[in-house]
């Protein structure tokens, strides 16, 4: 014969503890949420704090390289490398995912673009890259690289790089275009003009300085374009590198109680035990465990110790230190 054991006696239980920590949280004087971002230059996985359900996301594409110059016969500077975009996006995650994001690499190579940068995947936000600066020929100097196009990237917020600056060209030495500036916040990155790089957006970065007889001047982080290097007879300059890419996640993080905060996440761990249980005894030929109660139950009370961490409501630790010993205690009934 087969027996079920159904808890439906707890959620009484569970209700009297769920409407005594709301009422702790109610006596409690919240705190003030802080405001967190974290920064990063290189690709990775980011994983979503317990209590964060919204994200902000902000992508800069890198900067492209500057260009060759022109070494014989009419001496020519290269172009400047084109600045990275920016992109931003408000997103809802889930606390406790891993979520994978993408910076782009700067320029490092004669007229080498720069990366574009963007978070979990190219459809939910992405900046892109600046293009590389072109190479001088005969008496031309090289073309300025575009900046990342705003077009072209995906995002609630989206701007566009500035572009290089076209290198020099006649008799003798002659210098090479500057990079073009990053998009900021609330702009386009400037574009750079001759040798004076594009300035920087509140938010943005630099372009790489013009050599005037030697290598051109490395893009700033983020996503600054290259500066060209000068083109001299006999000399063969290197190109500025673009700066890299930037991606930036800001959230709200609950600043109550680290221990309710701590005592939050146990409770999840207990759900999670809980339905595991639950399922490798359903295909039990003589007993099965009905968990549903219970598991509905700290679902309920999951949410108000997570409301009480975020409130920061001192009141309820004892209460919610005996909920969890009762909880865990449930398992030996079984």
């Amino acid at each position: 014969m087969k027996t079920t054991r159904c808890l439906s006696s707890l959620p009484s239980f569970f209700s009297l503890l769920s409407a005594l920590l709301l009422t702790s949280l109610i006596c409690s004087s919240p705190n003030i949420d802080a405001a967190t971002t974290e920064s990063f230059s290189e690709s990775g996985t980011w994983q979503c704090p317990v209590g964060v359900t919204q994200i902000k996301v902000e992508c800069w594409g890198a900067g492209g390289a500057g260009g060759q110059g022109r070494t014989t016969t009419t001496v020519a500077g290269g172009g400047g490398g084109g600045g990275g975009a920016y992109a931003s996006v408000t997103l809802t995650v889930t606390p406790g995912s891993f979520y994978t994001y993408t910076v782009g690499t700067g320029g490092a190579t004669i007229t080498a673009n720069g990366g574009d940068s963007f978070f979990a995947n190219t459809s939910t936000v992405l900046a892109k890259g600046g293009l590389g600066g072109g190479a001088a020929t005969s008496g031309v100097g090289g073309a300025g690289g575009s900046g990342g196009a705003s077009a072209s990237c995906v995002g609630d917020v989206k701007y566009s790089g500035g572009a290089g600056a076209t290198g020099a060209a006649g008799g003798g030495a002659q210098a090479g275009g500057a990079g073009g500036a990053s998009a900021g916040f609330y702009a386009n990155g400037n574009a750079a003009a001759t040798t004076t790089p594009g300035s920087s957006q509140t938010g943005g970065a630099a372009g790489g300085t013009a050599a005037t007889s030697a290598a051109g001047g490395a893009g700033h982080w983020p996503g600054g374009g290259g500066g060209g290097p000068a083109g001299s007879a006999g000399v063969n300059s290197t190109p500025g590198t673009g700066g890299g890419g930037k991606v930036a996640i800001t959230y709200t993080l609950p600043t109550g109680d680290p221990e309710l905060v701590s005592e939050y996440q146990q409770l999840e761990d207990i759900k999670a035990i809980l339905t595991t249980i639950a399922a490798n005894t359903a295909g039990n030929s003589s007993v099965t465990v009905d968990f549903t109660p219970v598991i509905a139950a700290l679902d309920d009370i999951t949410h108000i110790v997570e409301a009480c961490a975020i409130a920061g409501g001192l009141a309820v630790g004892l209460v919610l230190w005996r909920l969890i010993l009762l909880s865990k205690n449930q398992r030996s009934l079984f």
